[in-house]
């Protein structure tokens, strides 16, 4: 949109009718709003729902935190915690979940059963 420094008018998305950056505003009435509706969501809801929608989805599928900082454009992988932290429950549990079956897997297959009792005690 207006703004962004994209000068190739094809790098727009939503170009302006007259070409060039379509202004936020218009963007909004033209496509946001009716995409709104199309789908039956509230037209009031702001387009910021689409970045924490990414975020929300990223985290669900597992992804890094860096890599969720880089793509919002944070310098800090903080931010992305601070902000999106709740989204991480259960992630405790799935992280145990994930090692204990790797320590099994790699226990049964690697170490012989020797290891295991001795871990087991």
């Amino acid at each position: 949109m207006a703004g962004s420094g994209l000068t190739d008018p094809g790098e727009w998305i939503f170009p302006a009718p007259e070409g060039g950056p379509i202004r936020r505003t218009a963007w909004v009435r033209r496509y946001w709003k009716p995409a709104l509706a199309t789908a039956g969501l509230p037209t009031d809801l702001g387009t910021h729902v689409l970045r924490r929608s990414q975020v929300a989805l990223l985290i669900a599928q597992g992804e890094h935190p860096r890599v969720i900082a880089d793509r919002l454009g944070h310098t800090s992988v903080r931010t992305v915690l601070d902000v999106y932290g709740h989204l991480y429950e259960g992630a405790d549990e799935a992280a145990a979940e994930r090692l204990d079956a790797q320590i099994a897997s790699r226990s049964r297959h690697a170490a012989g059963p020797a290891v295991v009792r001795r871990l087991g005690r």
